[in-house]
């Protein structure tokens, strides 16, 4: 029960994660007849293009909230929770888990100004980044059960010849992150749970350098780990050094200078805030995240008891989507929604490009 309450904070349905690839799909380019959306003008978006995924869909947005483009994503049998933008913000990667566990997920690619489908890839993955150059997009696979040690497997996606290719990295690392030169990878690495670290790695994946460890290295945050685009910081949430730290359920967001490795707390984050997704805007000079309120009567009741009931979970919850400077000030409110159970995670991903 406690791990299927976990998959569902994630916005996942329970999935095989066997190890393999399939073939490119043929003959099935689209989603099964999802609406056709309004596409976004081609000129160049001033501070880029916000993506937010919802329970009910995606929006693009500018970054004072004002809607480019909204729209459904489909089949109704499947889980959809995260998206990333390719890096012209042009494209949006996501993933689809199905309901059943016959059918592996499906990694979809989306242009967002307005033509078809671009791809659709049947790969067993439970995490997509893009590479620097658009080009391709890199599959991670949990080999082994979620609370088992760590083992992943990676695979490169190359959307121009549609061939799929298996990397030599770690096997105990997720990658979150690529830096603007391609020479370094965002990783993080599982120690004993829920500990862990953030490290960078080279391309060719044969050296991790550890930046920070981590209290609690439990992703729900999902791609809330991010290097500014001068690579030169990193953006990550991570539990208080006070606690409580159970489960990803107390998260603050924090800023770390590579060089120093100085430590640096988000500005007007609220206290009482749980922060999920962040990432940094095209220029570096601002950043977004999505936060709720931190739920402490369900922590205290966790600190009774090892596994919640069902009915724990129903209480009315309210998730953020924040933009402000690169330090969190003057932060300003730019979408929000509100669901009646702590798990149904109404804002989902985010990512700026």
């Amino acid at each position: 029960m406690f791990a299927s309450a976990i998959l569902k904070w994630w916005g996942f349905t329970a999935v095989s994660v066997a190890v393999g690839l399939a073939a490119f799909a043929t003959g099935r380019t689209e989603d099964p007849k999802p609406p056709a959306p309004q596409p976004i003008p081609t000129d160049a978006t001033p501070g880029g293009r916000i993506l937010l995924m919802r329970d009910d869909g995606f929006a693009v947005l500018t970054p004072d909230g004002k809607k480019l483009l909204t729209g459904k994503l489909g089949p109704e049998d499947a889980s959809i929770s995260w998206a990333w933008l390719s890096p012209d913000g042009k494209r949006m990667a996501y993933l689809i888990h199905f309901g059943d566990t016959e059918r592996q997920p499906r990694v979809m690619v989306r242009d967002l100004n307005g033509k078809k489908f671009a791809t659709s890839i049947d790969v067993n993955a439970m995490y997509l980044l893009w590479t620097p150059d658009g080009r391709s997009l890199i599959a991670t696979s949990y080999v082994t059960e979620i609370w088992e040690p760590l083992q992943t497997e990676h695979f490169r996606i190359d959307l121009a010849t549609q061939t799929v290719s298996k990397l030599d990295w770690p096997d105990d690392i997720v990658p979150v992150d690529w830096s603007a030169d391609g020479k370094s990878v965002v990783v993080v690495r599982y120690g004993k749970r829920p500990t862990g670290n953030i490290g960078l790695m080279t391309a060719d994946g044969k050296k991790v350098t550890k930046l920070i460890d981590l209290r609690d290295a439990n992703d729900w945050s999902g791609a809330g780990r991010r290097l500014s685009p001068d690579g030169t910081k990193l953006l990550f949430g991570e539990a208080p050094p006070e606690g409580p730290h159970r489960h990803g359920m107390a998260r603050r967001l924090y800023i770390l200078d590579n060089t120093t490795k100085k430590v640096t707390e988000v500005r007007e984050v609220p206290e009482n805030a749980t922060v999920f997704w962040a990432c940094w805007s095209p220029d570096g000079k601002r950043i977004a995240y999505t936060w709720q309120r931190q739920h402490t009567e369900l922590l205290k009741e966790w600190a009774k008891k090892p596994v919640l009931d069902p009915e724990d979970y129903n209480r009315e919850t309210e998730t953020f989507l924040m933009v402000a400077d690169a330090d969190g000030s003057n932060a300003k409110t730019i979408a929000s929604g509100k669901a009646d159970n702590v798990l149904a995670a109404p804002l989902r991903a985010i990512d700026w490009r």
